[in-house]
C-alpha cells in the first residue's frame, strides 16, 4: 500500500483525535516502518490494520466505522491534490464509472508498483450505478467511505449501499434520489 494513504490516515487522526492518539496507536501497533512513511513508499497493508485496531482500541470506535470515515476524509485530500482526475467527470456517476478506466490508470503512471483494487460497472443507469469492490486487502469500508465522499464532493442527493458477497467482493449500490 503506498505511504501516501498512511499518511493520510495519520493526517485524519491527528485532527481528529489528537497527536499523543496518533503517536500512541504508532508506538502500540509496532509497526515494521516505526510508522515513518513517505508518500511514494510502499508498505505492508497490514500495517494499516495494525494502525485501525489500534486506533479501535483507542477510541472505542470499530474498525470498519474508523476505515470509513477514513475514507470519506481521504477523497477530499484526493479531490485537493488531483483536481484534474475530477475535471474528466460531469457528476458521481461519470466519475464512479472512470474509476477503474481513467482514474486507476493515471494513478499507476504516477506510482507503477502501485496495486489498486477493482471496480467493475456491473449496472449504468441515470438513477443507479453498481459497483464490484475486489481487493484481496479487504477494504471495503475504506472504498465505502470514499464513495460517500464522492457522493458529497460532487453534491448529488444519492445514497450508498453496500453489500458483501460470499466470494469476499463487496457490491456498493449508489442511488440517485
Amino acid at each position: 500500500m503506498k505511504g501516501v494513504v498512511f499518511t493520510g490516515l495519520l493526517e485524519m487522526v491527528e485532527k481528529r483525535f489528537g497527536y499523543v492518539v496518533a503517536n500512541n496507536i504508532i508506538i502500540k501497533s509496532n509497526l515494521p516502518s516505526e510508522g515513518i512513511y513517505t508518500s511514494v513508499g510502499t508498505y505492508d497493508y497490514k500495517e494499516m490494520q495494525s494502525l485501525v485496531k489500534q486506533l479501535s482500541d483507542e477510541t472505542g470506535i470499530s474498525g470498519n466505522d474508523l476505515l470509513e470515515a477514513f475514507g470519506t476524509y481521504y477523497f477530499d485530500t484526493l479531490a485537493s491534490k488531483a483536481v484534474g482526475f475530477f475535471s474528466v467527470s460531469d457528476g458521481l456517476f461519470v466519475f464512479l464509472s472512470k474509476v477503474e478506466s481513467y482514474i486507476h490508470p493515471e494513478v499507476l503512471k504516477l506510482y507503477p508498483d502501485a496495486q489498486l483494487p477493482t471496480f467493475i460497472i456491473e449496472e449504468y443507469s441515470d438513477k443507479r450505478v453498481q459497483l464490484l469492490y475486489q481487493s484481496r486487502r479487504r477494504m471495503e469500508y475504506f472504498a465505502f467511505g470514499l464513495i460517500k465522499g464522492a457522493i458529497r464532493y460532487f453534491g448529488e442527493a444519492a445514497e450508498v449501499r453496500m453489500q458483501i458477497k460470499e466470494s469476499g467482493d463487496t457490491l456498493f449500490i449508489i442511488s440517485k434520489q
